[in-house]
């Protein structure tokens, strides 16, 4: 049987015609039937992101790469590289290669790091709220903007990082990604007689 090496990479073209990202929060809530005042409890570490994709319409020698793909993800066995496909690039200036700075790097849970290698200038806002950036395998977003001031710039986003990241790990601005995996077994495509192909599909953040 033949063996892949995941996560695989999708195919290039045709881009998504329609996307849906969300971020499912694992909250819980517990209210008194009493008094109906309410307590949270919130695990971030478990915080996932979710996708509905739809392709345009394609001819047969593009739709088989895409076949291809689907078959080799074995249903929910295997996972690819996803990122928002209308978000590839920053909105805000950045420039250079960032790296989280931190001695003692950064603990699961943690939503603000210190960050620098910026090589603009002083007062330039570096990310805007909306950004993506990518920190290890994970996809996340940013929630401020943030402004650099002698090559470094305080990161804040969301979901909370998922595990420990150690310093000097790099950032990643520029087609950020997550990885995914589909959200059912059952694949397939639609076709007509003209020979034109269409594909729908959804995917989880994979743990």
């Amino acid at each position: 049987m033949a063996t892949y090496s995941y996560p695989i990479t999708y195919p290039t073209a045709p881009n998504y015609s329609e996307s849906r990202f969300q971020l499912t929060r694992q909250t819980g809530v517990a209210e008194s039937p009493f008094t109906g005042s309410q307590q949270t409890f919130s695990y971030e570490k478990f915080s996932r992101w979710s996708a509905v994709l739809t392709l345009p319409p394609m001819k047969r020698a593009q739709a088989a790469e895409w076949q291809a793909f689907f078959l080799k993800l074995r249903g929910r066995h295997g996972t690819f590289s996803l990122g928002d496909p209308d978000a590839t690039s920053p909105q805000g200036a950045v420039a250079g290669t960032i790296l989280v700075n931190n001695g003692s790097g950064y603990a699961a849970g943690i939503s603000t790091i210190a960050t620098d290698g910026y090589t603009n200038g002083d007062s330039t806002v570096v990310f805007k709220a909306g950004d993506y950036i990518q920190i290890g395998t994970t996809l996340h977003q940013i929630v401020n903007d943030a402004t650099c001031t002698s090559g470094a710039a305080n990161l804040d986003f969301e979901p909370a990082l998922k595990s420990s990241v150690a310093d000097d790990a790099a950032i990643t601005f520029t087609n950020p990604k997550g990885i995914f995996r589909l959200d059912s077994n059952q694949v397939g495509w639609d076709a007509n007689k003209a020979s034109t192909y269409g594909f729908s599909f959804s995917a989880s953040e994979a743990f």
